[in-house]
């Protein structure tokens, strides 16, 4: 809460009709007249747990040529019926001032985009979720573009990003990310840490099969890497990850070798920096022993994945889906042990068995206890090697 700006000693706690927010003290002295405009009220409105920024909409609403009459009944009504107010505001602001029907005019933008800047202050991904699916038929880039201007709206257009994305619009939100991505970039520099998410979230949304376009997703994970390395050296963690992040793309394109470098690169610094039992190592481990069963390196990946199950179990639990992760992946290695000896001898039999087993066990628990979806990376992996090696064994 901030402090009242009558008497700066005590809290303001006490919204009245026009918007502006004092003490109760101060107020009972103002003789029904608000000490900032002048304007006479009749009630108090008591105003419980808001934020700071929630005293600054009456001052943000009436740059915009708002009345704060409307925005103290929006005050009101999110009193009553117990909810967030600033979503309460957002939802009413964008109510009464877009029509699906109507032109985007400029001054429909403003009061769209407070809308907007007022539901990410109250994370409400409801309210944001609904500016996003109006402006869509009218142009977002006309509500969007005063934010790209200011790094500092960066975590609330992330957000954005992410209701695009749950509302299936991955492409837009793809461009939108680059033009946040180029915006820190050019008024942050390469090594801010918020020209450092964006790039993240660029990589991971290329990486999204809507989009699916790995050489570009390469090209930013390289930069990453090369600027984490000059900026936070070899031993850090945030180095670790670009190099993870890396070799899944590298993995992805299918160059085994390169991706097994930068894995094993990120598991070694892990292993120094971290210790070998934390589990960031540990799913590096399994990382190396995944990128080892494609190479077929086959005793290699049975060290390191046996090592992860055992770290896993004890870090994580036998029910954990990253441990069933490394279980499935350890059914993989001995299902592609009897491939590779023909399924002839009665050894390779009992591998292509237990390892079908185990593929069909990761795929049934990671699916109905801990309900991924059908497409998720680790889902499918494991149903298409299932039916890949049952079909051989026929």
């Amino acid at each position: 809460m901030q402090q009242c700006s009558i008497c700066f000693t005590s809290t303001a706690n006490c919204t009245i009709e026009c918007g502006h927010t004092f003490c109760r003290t101060c107020l009972e002295k103002c003789q029904n007249q608000c000490p900032t405009c002048r304007q006479p009220f009749e009630r108090i409105i008591r105003v419980y747990g808001l934020r700071t920024e929630s005293h600054t909409l009456a001052d943000a609403l009436s740059s915009l040529g708002m009345t704060n009459k409307y925005e103290a009944r929006a005050f009101l009504e999110a009193e009553e019926q117990d909810v967030n107010p600033m979503a309460a505001v957002g939802r009413r602001l964008l109510k009464r001032a877009l029509d699906p029907s109507a032109d985007l005019s400029d001054d429909d933008a403003k009061i769209g985009l407070q809308a907007y800047r007022n539901a990410c202050l109250a994370k409400d991904k409801k309210a944001m979720l609904e500016i996003v699916q109006k402006y869509g038929r009218l142009g977002r880039q006309a509500m969007l573009q005063p934010l790209l201007q200011k790094s500092s709206d960066t975590k609330q257009m992330v957000a954005l990003v992410d209701v695009l994305v749950q509302n299936g619009d991955v492409k837009h939100a793809c461009h939108l990310m680059e033009s946040i991505m180029e915006t820190c970039e050019r008024e942050c520099g390469d090594t801010h840490k918020s020209t450092m998410i964006c790039r993240g979230k660029m990589i991971q949304l290329l990486l999204r099969k809507e989009v699916n376009d790995l050489e570009r997703a390469e090209s930013l994970a390289r930069k990453d890497y090369h600027v984490r390395e000059a900026h936070f050296g070899i031993e850090h963690r945030c180095t670790f990850n670009a190099q993870s992040t890396l070799g899944q793309i590298l993995k992805q394109k299918g160059n085994t070798l390169e991706a097994e470098m930068f894995y094993t690169m990120c598991l070694e610094g892990k292993e120094r920096v971290l210790g070998r039992e934390h589990p960031e190592t540990l799913k590096a481990l399994n990382n190396v022993g995944s990128i080892l069963i494609d190479m077929n390196d086959l005793d290699r990946a049975e060290e390191m994945l046996q090592r992860a199950l055992l770290g896993h179990t004890r870090v994580f639990g036998s029910d954990s889906m990253h441990t069933l992760n490394v279980s499935g992946n350890v059914g993989l290695l001995l299902c592609r042990r009897a491939w590779n000896e023909s399924g002839t001898s009665a050894y390779a039999k009992r591998h292509q068995l237990e390892g079908c087993e185990m593929l069909r066990i990761a795929h049934y628990r990671l699916t109905t206890e801990h309900k991924l979806p059908a497409d998720h990376p680790w889902v499918v992996k494991f149903a298409n090697y299932n039916k890949l090696f049952i079909t051989k064994e026929k």
